[in-house]
């Protein structure tokens, strides 16, 4: 099932995540003390939030009237590998061409030594991927996984919400009892920010059940959280200096920020089915390409951004009319990987598991 709500809630995601590195490449080459962005972007961190809650609310969606059985996991699993993995491969490709030839023109040079093999397989470690947002990527594959074992096992919908709880409480739980590490797959698979796929699942069970009910509630609940909970952000409290915990700032944005993805995920799917309030125009059409988006405009922003800085002005003239452009070109860039890399890639793993139809004769 497509709903065009969810695709535009995807063009949003992949924007305000887009904001952010567009504020950070202003910055650092935009050639003046002054910005037309500034730390208000911020705020577009939750574009990740939205992501997970999505995906979230998607898988279970699909899944939700289906009994688990070997078939069926092994579905899942495909599906979501063929879909991560050709596009991650292609932009990875891309970047780690530039690092072999002039590593300092990526990230300043920080990335001295990249594990490249696990980068390439997204397999966890103490550290960011080459490609930084390949890092939300290891949080997707770590829901897959858990969410995918439950697809094996001979269990409906009501063994799997058990299954979702119980994970639930083994994020609380080990993060009472337990110390965690940075780079582990348990600490992967038990991060706060699993939390919000979780919410997203247990929101789609909640939209099934009661077709929908209180959609328009829930998107003006979650409008009005997601402004509180920016504002907050905003005020940039530092709550990692007052806990020992180092994982507490990831605790208070699932906290913060999980909600109201929650909110408005649920009110926008729920107000296109029952209320037939439907997105329609470039915001669907985006969402289509969004992971597109979000996987190319790091490699799109840091080459303009390296031409910007050759010929920047020490005033804000030529930020007037640069940022426009390169919102533009990264926009162009995910439809042409949309439909170069994503769909040939897609139809490929589709037609590699689909049975050929009998023809009419032997019919």
């Amino acid at each position: 099932m497509k709903l065009n709500n969810l695709q535009a809630l995807r063009a949003i995601a992949a924007m305000m995540v887009f904001l952010v590195h567009l504020n950070q490449v202003e910055a650092k080459y935009g050639g003046s003390d002054l910005q037309l962005l500034g730390s208000w972007t911020s705020v577009g961190a939750w574009g990740v939030d939205l992501f997970f809650v999505l995906s979230g609310f998607v898988m279970m969606l699909v899944t939700i009237d289906k009994v688990g059985s070997t078939g069926l996991g092994w579905k899942f699993i495909y599906s979501r590998v063929t879909r991560i993995f050709p596009l991650w491969w292609a932009c990875f490709g891309a970047l780690l061409a530039v690092w072999f030839v002039a590593p300092e023109l990526i990230y300043g040079g920080k990335h001295t030594d990249p594990p490249i093999l696990k980068d390439f397989f997204l397999i966890i470690h103490d550290g960011p991927p080459l490609l930084e947002t390949g890092w939300t990527l290891r949080h997707e594959l770590s829901f897959y996984a858990v969410f995918g074992a439950f697809l094996f096992l001979p269990i409906g919908l009501v063994g799997r919400l058990w299954g979702l709880l119980l994970w639930l409480l083994a994020i609380i739980g080990a993060h009472m009892f337990l110390t965690m590490e940075d780079g582990t797959l348990f600490g992967l698979a038990v991060h706060p920010m699993t939390l919000e796929f979780i919410g997203g699942a247990f929101a789609a069970w909640v939209w099934h059940k009661t077709q929908g009910a209180f959609g328009f509630s829930a998107l003006l609940l979650g409008v009005i959280s997601f402004f509180l909970a920016g504002a907050v952000m905003l005020v940039d409290p530092d709550p990692g200096v007052a806990f020992a915990n180092p994982y507490m700032d990831d605790w208070l944005r699932a906290i913060l920020m999980g909600p109201s993805a929650i909110l408005i995920v649920y009110g926008a799917a729920a107000l296109e089915v029952r209320n037939k309030v439907k997105a329609e125009g470039v915001f669907v059409s985006i969402g289509d390409w969004s992971y597109s988006l979000y996987l190319t405009h790091m490699l799109v922003l840091n080459a303009l951004g390296v031409l910007w800085g050759r010929m920047a002005h020490p005033n804000l003239y030529d930020n007037v009319v640069v940022l426009p452009v390169i919102i533009v070109v990264c926009i162009f860039v995910s439809w042409v990987s949309y439909r170069i890399v994503e769909q040939p890639s897609l139809a490929l793993s589709r037609a590699l598991i689909s049975k050929p139809k009998p023809s009419s004769a032997s019919a």
